[in-house]
């Protein structure tokens, strides 16, 4: 493993942790570590592969497109399953739905506009 990728290793998964705006420190961390897992995975393919010979060019093939779709797909969906609970108030988000955020009066549906001149 290279010195680069150790660094980046420790930042995501020690460094990341220690970060104040973290609003679910556990969704974070096994991301973190599911990340740094994977690109441990990588190096060892290539060792296996083109490092020693030790496998085939169909098994190096397989092999980088199980990895890329554990890093890519299978991670992205996992973690948009894991966050779909947090608020945008935890991460200094709006919604953007002028009501949520403003005090604007809502406007009346036209079953409630029928109703009031219904009742007048």
């Amino acid at each position: 493993m290279t010195d680069s990728m150790c660094i980046n290793s420790y930042t995501l998964v020690v460094k990341g942790l220690t970060s104040r705006l973290l609003a679910n420190k556990g969704v974070y961390s096994l991301a973190a570590g599911y990340t740094a897992f994977i690109w441990l995975l990588y190096p060892i393919c290539w060792g296996l592969s083109e490092g020693s010979n030790a496998i085939t060019v169909t098994s190096e093939m397989i092999f980088y497109g199980i990895l890329d779709l554990f890093a890519g797909p299978l991670f992205l969906f996992g973690f948009l399953f894991a966050i779909q609970g947090l608020e945008y108030d935890n991460l200094g988000f709006q919604s953007g739905k002028a009501s949520d955020y403003m005090d604007v009066p809502a406007r009346p549906t036209e079953k409630a506009a029928e109703a009031g001149a219904a009742t007048s």
